[in-house]
C-alpha cells in the first residue's frame, strides 16, 4: 500500500503477488482505497485459483504442499505446481502432483480414496499399564487415560468406570483372520480374547478390565 502512494504500481503488484502466494487465502482489511482494492483483487484473479476436494476415508490426514488441509471442501490456493498427500492407519499413502492455472478451478474427481491395506484394532484397558499381545508379538502397553469421550459408552456398558481407562493403543497391520489376543499386567491376572477379523475394517475392542492377583498368607 505504500509503494502504491508512492506510485510505484508495479513493485505493489508484486508484493501482492508475493502475499498472496504465502496465503491465497488473504483479504484486505480496514479502510482501503478502491485504487488498492481494485488492483489486489487483479491480482488475485491471476495469482489464486480454488481447489475442491473430496477425500476418502473422510478422517484422513491430508496436506497440500506439507500444509495439513480439510478432507473435504474448497480450498484456496496459489497459481503453480503443487503436491497433494493423504495418509491413515490402515491404508496406502498416496500423493498426487498437480499444476493450478489461473483462472481455472480444479476438482478431484473422481474423489482421491485411499486403498485399504490392513485392518486397525484399538484398545483401552483398566487399569493402564497393561500389555496387549497378539498372536504371540507384544503390540505395546495401555498408557495413562482417560481415553476419548466416545470410549464412555462403552465403559458403561463393561461395567467400568471411565476414570479407571487407560489412553487408546492403536495397534495397525492386522490381517484377516482369527487372532489370540492376550492382556497382561504384574500383580494382575492375565486373560485373553478371540478375534476374527472378516474384514479389513477399524475394530473398536470393548474396554478389558483386569482384576488384582491377590493372595492371603496366613500366619
Amino acid at each position: 500500500r505504500s509503494r502504491f502512494g508512492l506510485g510505484q504500481q508495479p513493485e505493489a503488484r508484486a508484493d501482492f503477488v508475493s502475499l498472496l502466494k504465502v496465503d491465497p487465502a488473504y483479504a484486505l482489511t480496514g479502510q482501503v482505497s478502491p485504487r488498492i482494492a481494485a488492483l489486489f483483487d487483479e491480482v488475485a484473479k491471476v495469482t489464486v485459483t480454488q481447489l475442491t476436494l473430496a477425500v476418502s476415508p473422510a478422517n484422513a490426514e491430508v496436506t497440500l504442499d506439507g500444509v495439513k488441509v480439510p478432507s473435504t471442501g474448497t480450498v484456496p490456493i496459489a497459481v503453480g505446481d503443487h503436491t497433494l498427500a493423504a495418509s491413515r492407519i490402515g491404508y496406502k499413502p498416496m500423493s498426487v502432483p498437480f499444476k493450478a492455472v489461473a483462472g481455472e478451478a480444479i476438482e478431484m474427481t473422481p474423489p482421491v480414496a485411499l486403498e485399504r491395506v490392513s485392518s486397525v484394532l484399538t484398545f483401552v484397558t483398566a487399569p493402564p499399564g497393561v500389555e496387549i499381545v497378539i498372536d504371540g508379538i507384544r503390540h505395546g502397553v495401555t498408557q495413562l487415560g482417560p481415553p476419548p469421550a466416545e470410549y464412555a459408552e462403552r465403559a458403561a456398558k463393561a461395567g467400568v468406570p471411565a476414570s479407571q481407562l487407560s489412553n487408546v493403543l492403536v495397534v495397525p497391520e492386522i490381517q484377516i483372520g482369527t487372532h489370540r489376543i492376550e492382556f497382561k499386567k504384574d500383580c494382575y491376572v492375565g486373560t485373553e480374547r478371540r478375534l476374527t477379523v472378516e474384514s479389513l475394517d477399524d475394530y473398536v475392542i470393548d474396554p478389558m478390565k483386569l482384576e488384582p492377583a491377590v493372595a492371603t498368607l496366613a500366619v
